[in-house]
């Protein structure tokens, strides 16, 4: 797994988070996966993502951050980690961070620009 990850992101949109694993690593039934976004500031949990939230592939692994997550929060620097903990007690951890930004547009969803 890469070190830190760093993006931009617009309150209110969403963005997917890749990682791989080793080949030598497959996740069971069992191990643990869990992404936890935190304020950079007070460490306050802004939102968390299970196991049943990620997309596997062989050990390519995908996490999207939804909408929902974020369009209720100040704009800021956050950061998450991605925590796997396997059956034999070994732990991992992705470390990232992002900063959510305003959006540039002044458009509201339903809008139209038939005028």
């Amino acid at each position: 797994m890469e070190n830190e990850l760093e993006s931009n992101l617009i309150r209110g949109d969403s963005v997917v988070i890749e990682f791989s694993l080793s080949e030598d690593i497959t996740l069971s039934d069992i191990d643990t996966l869990i992404l936890t976004a935190r304020d950079w500031d007070d460490g306050n949990i802004l939102f968390t993502k299970s196991k049943k939230d990620f997309v596997v592939n062989e050990n390519n692994y995908s996490i999207e951050i939804l909408p929902v997550d974020t369009q209720e929060l100040t704009l800021r620097e956050f950061v998450y980690d991605i925590e796997i903990t396997l059956n034999d007690g070994t732990r991992g951890t992705l470390l990232g961070k992002i900063n959510l930004i305003k959006d540039r547009t002044t458009h509201k969803v339903g809008d139209t620009d038939e005028n």
